[in-house]
């Protein structure tokens, strides 16, 4: 059988689609590999994340956080009068690339405070966070300032 332009296409092109169905596997491979290989750095960062503890605060208050995971919880209350000034809880998540935790606070009726907002706290340690951004409303869900402690320690 003489060797044509069509057998020559043919060849080229069944040659093509090996080499471009290797690549695409051999691709396929490295990104299941990098996906792991960052998942496995995810995992081993947010283990050794333990913020779980009484905290103080610059504002005179303490804090109760707990995380399990990237889940974090906290109960916060001023500390001079056992929560009658400001008693507040919090849920965020921890993100592991950039070691900050966004999340959602509110003040509850046992304080006379009523404020509520989300805030950024960057985790310097397992002993030491500090805000980094807010945005506060008060009881009528008008623009507020600002939440009280901007340092914690353990």
């Amino acid at each position: 059988m003489p060797i044509d332009d069509v057998n020559i296409c043919m060849i080229l092109y069944n040659s093509f689609i090996k080499l471009g169905l290797s690549n695409i596997l051999i691709l396929i491979g490295l990104v299941l590999t990098i996906n792991l290989f960052t998942q496995n750095i995810s995992a081993q960062f947010t283990q050794n994340i333990n913020l779980t503890g009484t905290w103080k605060a610059n504002d005179g208050g303490t804090y109760y956080i707990r995380n399990m995971g990237n889940d974090v919880w906290w109960l916060g209350i001023s500390s001079n009068d056992d929560g009658k000034t400001f008693s507040n809880v919090l849920k965020g998540q921890i993100h592991t690339n950039n070691k900050t935790i966004t999340a959602d606070w509110s003040d509850i009726p046992r304080g006379t405070n009523g404020y509520y907002g989300k805030l950024t706290l960057d985790i310097d340690s397992n002993t030491m966070l500090h805000k980094v951004n807010e945005i506060n409303y008060n009881k009528s869900g008008g623009p507020s300032c600002c939440f009280g402690a901007s340092k914690w320690q353990r």
